[in-house]
C-alpha cells in the first residue's frame, strides 16, 4: 500500500501533466489567430497588384458585394505611411507663457 505522500505527489504529476496538455493547443491557436488579416481591411495598391493574374484579370474569390456584406458595408482602409514613427516629445519648460494683460491688439 502506497502512503499518503505518493498518492499527493501522484495526484500532483497528473495535475501538471493535465495542465500542460490543456495549455498546448491554447498557445497554438494563439499563434495562428495572430496570423490571420482582417476580412474588412481593404488591400493596399501593392496587394491588389500581387493578386492579379497573368492576364491582368482579378482573381474570383469573393464579389465586392459579398465583401461588404460581410463587413457590414464598411471596408478599413489600409495601412499607410510609417507605423514604427513616433514623434519626439516637445521639450519641456519652454512654453510661453502670454499673461491677460499682455495679449497683443489683433491686427485690421
Amino acid at each position: 500500500m502506497l502512503s499518503v505522500e505518493t498518492r499527493v505527489f501522484d495526484w500532483a504529476k497528473r495535475i501538471c501533466v493535465l495542465c500542460a496538455i490543456g495549455l498546448l493547443p491554447a498557445s497554438a491557436f494563439a499563434q495562428a489567430s495572430a496570423k490571420q488579416p482582417d476580412r474588412c481591411q481593404a488591400l493596399d495598391r501593392q496587394q491588389n497588384q500581387n493578386m492579379t493574374t497573368e492576364d491582368n484579370s482579378r482573381p474570383a474569390n469573393k464579389s465586392a458585394t459579398e465583401k461588404l456584406s460581410d463587413c457590414n458595408g464598411v471596408l478599413k482602409p489600409p495601412s499607410t505611411g510609417d507605423s514604427d514613427f513616433v514623434e519626439p516629445a516637445p521639450p519641456v519648460g519652454n512654453t510661453p507663457v502670454i499673461r491677460p494683460d499682455e495679449v497683443p491688439q489683433r491686427q485690421r
